[in-house]
């Protein structure tokens, strides 16, 4: 009487692999887009700081205005400046898009202080 092979262990293993990397790939997927997503946040957060440092920078020399925001910090950018006490203080802040599907973005904020170099008489 010879073996089914039909109901072998090897048979029974077949397509094993098939059904875990289906129940796996939303998981593989939701890692993947966690990176990506972690990555243009960082980023955009790095961009803000730059565009922040570099206007306090300005504003601080005197030469108020010549760094434009929206060309450092990336589109949607707004900065506000403001001084006290011969400091400078810039807050920069961007919305970053992600995916539509998950709502508007992350907001990104950034300030720079900058001693003011340009002596009032």
């Amino acid at each position: 009487m010879g073996r089914d092979r039909r109901h072998s262990p090897a048979c029974r293993q077949r397509g094993s692999v098939t059904a875990e990397l289906a129940v796996l790939m939303p998981v593989i997927l939701f890692v993947i887009l966690t990176v990506v997503g972690a990555a243009v946040v960082g980023s955009g957060q790095v961009r803000v700081q730059q565009a922040a440092g570099a206007i306090a920078r300005e504003h601080a020399r005197g030469d108020g205005g010549t760094v434009n925001v929206v060309r450092v910090a990336g589109d949607g950018a707004a900065a506000k400046v403001s001084e006290s006490g011969g400091w400078t203080t810039v807050t920069v802040q961007r919305q970053i898009p992600l995916w539509k599907a998950f709502g508007p973005g992350i907001t990104v904020k950034a300030t720079a202080l900058a001693r003011s170099e340009v002596v009032e008489q």
